[in-house]
């Protein structure tokens, strides 16, 4: 039960908040407040449980690599940033119920596939709750279930940005109260999402859309 506070303000190595860079490390019980960076993880295999990681200025975790459990965190107010960064590199790993709150973005993932994301609160973020981005790679085979995704602004619940995403799950999801709710379209005629599916999965309200072109 660590408490780590005021540790950096860029991505320069040694200015990020913990940077794990050992296979199979368990850090849990910990508070991160006010950090550049909350938690880097560029080692695979590690758990990341029952931490507050609050206030930061990036990312509250940052991670591009693989096979990590990343569980029951509170990882808010980190209104500069993302709750949790998915970089190049991030694939099979578990997001499962963690809180990501009033940060800018709750959850980005960047060129990340076949991670489960479950069972997480994804509620009043500045800019958007769930959002994918592309560099190299299309974001795949992802699976989203029995999330809590609301009163997310701008971008809104689900959302991407104009590139090809396919073979993504959601499945038993509450979307509801964001100011888009979900919102998967490109404007590119060669960047068109396909064989993703939808499963029981929102909840909506007048002001939310379903929007796949």
């Amino acid at each position: 039960n660590s408490r780590l506070e005021d540790a950096g303000w860029n991505m320069t190595a040694g200015q990020r908040g913990l940077e794990l860079n050992t296979q199979v490390t368990e850090f849990s019980g910990n508070t991160l407040e006010k950090n550049s960076i909350g938690v880097t993880l560029t080692a695979d295999g590690n758990v990341i449980q029952g931490n507050n990681i609050t206030n930061g200025h990036i990312y509250g975790i940052y991670t591009f690599s693989a096979n990590n459990l990343i569980s029951g965190n509170n990882i808010s107010y980190n209104q500069d940033g993302l709750g949790i960064f998915l970089a190049i590199g991030s694939s099979n790993n578990n997001l499962f119920l963690n809180i990501f709150n009033n940060n800018q973005y709750g959850i980005l993932l960047y060129d990340s596939s076949y991670n489960t994301i479950s069972y997480n609160k994804v509620n009043n973020n500045l800019a958007g709750g769930i959002i994918f981005f592309h560099f190299s790679d299309w974001p795949h085979a992802n699976v989203f279930s029995n999330n809590e995704i609301i009163n997310n602004s701008v971008d809104g619940g689900i959302s991407s940005r104009d590139m090809i995403y396919y073979n993504n799950t959601f499945i038993s999801n509450i979307i509801k109260n964001n100011s888009i709710g979900v919102d998967l379209q490109s404007t590119n005629v060669d960047d068109s999402p396909f064989n993703n599916t939808f499963t029981e999965t929102f909840s909506f309200n007048s002001n939310d859309y379903f929007n796949e072109l």
